[in-house]
């Protein structure tokens, strides 16, 4: 029996087995080929807690202000900002949208169904080394809350406090600086070129969308 890695891996690995007695030859050669499968792909992959606190330490990530308890297995844990803005009317391209300031009193804020809410995170965050994405939580999202759900993916550049879209399926009552969602970090693949930051990455407060406005695109 011949297995046979191609040349497409980092080094070609040609073994011959034959009989019964080469199990243990076979089973090496699959740690082998996973080991060097695992290389290949591991400049790919998602950081852990531990990778996104040396980071941070280094200085290749932007999370202020810091806490090492809201670091999660392979995420970190973001906060909402006390301050939304509520989309009234109805959305156009072409046009401005009519918006209204809220403020998350201590008391909390209801959110009501059928209704288009934008937040911030408290706080800042970026990186030009990884790429950010910004998801919900589970927690969150059983209480019937929807987050970033079109727009979960960062761009590498300068950290700044990012906008969150914000839906709920049933009224729901927030507080101000609650745990509302997790940013992960990825490494991307092939030269990195930040050449100008986009409208939104420049933001830190809650903005509605500018698609109307050719100067911001």
């Amino acid at each position: 029996m011949i297995f046979n890695v191609s040349k497409g891996f980092s080094s070609l690995i040609c073994c011959e087995y034959s009989g019964e007695n080469d199990v243990a030859k076979i089973i090496d050669f699959i740690c082998v080929f996973y080991t060097t499968l695992s290389n290949i792909y591991n400049d790919e992959m998602i950081l852990t807690a531990k990778d996104i606190e040396k980071e941070v330490k280094k200085g290749n990530i932007t999370i202020d202000p810091f806490d090492k308890k809201c670091l999660k297995p392979n995420s970190y844990i973001y906060h909402l900002a006390p301050k939304l803005i509520q989309i009234l009317d109805v959305g156009d391209k072409r046009k401005k949208v009519k918006t209204k300031e809220l403020v998350i009193k201590e008391r909390g804020l209801i959110l009501e169904p059928n209704k288009l809410y934008l937040g911030t995170t408290v706080e800042m965050i970026g990186s030009k080394k990884f790429v950010t994405s910004l998801i919900g939580r589970n927690k969150i999202g059983k209480l019937g809350m929807f987050l970033q759900i079109t727009a979960d993916l960062g761009q590498l550049g300068d950290a700044h406090k990012w906008t969150l879209e914000i839906k709920v399926v049933q009224r729901l009552r927030i507080y101000p600086n609650m745990e509302i969602g997790q940013v992960t970090f990825w490494l991307p693949k092939g030269e990195i070129d930040i050449q100008e930051t986009e409208f939104y990455a420049k933001q830190n407060e809650p903005y509605p969308s500018q698609l109307y406005n050719e100067k911001t695109k």
